[in-house]
């Protein structure tokens, strides 16, 4: 099972970093993610396949596919992980005939990785001009990817693909209803056969799942309409009691929300 990264999922988001621990826990989130191996021996499982990676190798992990990274040796690692949010993959998946990299390849351009993240973490004039360079670089790196490896149609087992359809209708749909027999109608399976496919995929429980997912919407109103009652972005993000929104804000940011 998995949890999701939630805090990943705002606008425009970019995290992309030059590290030396891998250790990352079973995860998805709406955001592409390139892992590039320049150091050390890696064990990779994305997509439901597991692997060893090298210096030299790649790992590609769609929006809301299940990940992983893990050391699996004593020699020392360095590796860089990018993670693009689904606005500009989705242009890019467009450009490259609706196709994507495959799981694993290979890349070593180091030398371009480098650079492209010292021009990422560089201040901008707006964060238009930001975003227009984000854009050229993500193409650049596509391009390069392609030049060396078949690009491939997008794939997910059937419950997989269900199972990623259920989140983005979730998060599409925060404010609202989200019971297991509104997601029953709407994508036409039983509601145990609902239970059961998200129960295999999730680490927790659909509605703590939900709650977590409907705070840090509520957060980021909070943060941008800063006229607005707490009690107001609770209703409006989905929640019925004052009680259950207080807990869980407390329990995902460490302190209660303003007042």
């Amino acid at each position: 099972m998995a949890y999701h990264d939630i805090k990943t999922e705002n606008n425009n988001f970019l995290y992309f970093v030059n590290k030396t621990d891998p250790t990352t826990d079973p995860h998805f989130h709406s955001s592409s993610e390139f892992l590039f191996v320049k150091n050390g021996d890696i064990l990779v499982t994305s997509n439901g396949e597991t692997r060893i990676l090298h210096s030299g190798d790649a790992c590609f992990s769609p929006e809301f596919s299940v990940h992983s990274y893990y050391k699996h040796s004593k020699e020392p690692v360095d590796i860089y992980v990018l993670l693009c949010q689904k606005n500009y993959t989705d242009r890019l998946f467009n450009l490259f005939n609706k196709q994507q990299p495959p799981t694993f390849f290979t890349f070593d351009d180091y030398e371009f990785l480098e650079y492209f993240l010292k021009q990422c973490t560089q201040n901008y004039a707006s964060e238009d001009i930001r975003q227009k360079l984000v854009e050229g670089f993500l193409q650049i790196l596509y391009t390069k990817v392609a030049v060396s490896v078949e690009f491939v149609p997008k794939k997910l087992e059937k419950q997989g693909e269900l199972f990623c359809d259920i989140l983005r209708f979730a998060n599409d749909n925060y404010n609202k209803d989200l019971s297991l027999e509104v997601l029953s109608r709407h994508f036409g399976y039983a509601r145990e056969s609902i239970s059961r496919i998200i129960h295999k995929h999730l680490s927790e429980s659909w509605n703590s799942y939900v709650n977590r997912l409907r705070i840090f919407h509520a957060n980021r109103i909070l943060v941008k309409n800063p006229n607005k009652t707490v009690l107001e972005v609770a209703y409006d993000c989905g929640f019925n009691n004052t009680k259950s929104f207080y807990k869980t804000y407390k329990e995902e940011f460490g302190h209660p929300p303003r007042t």
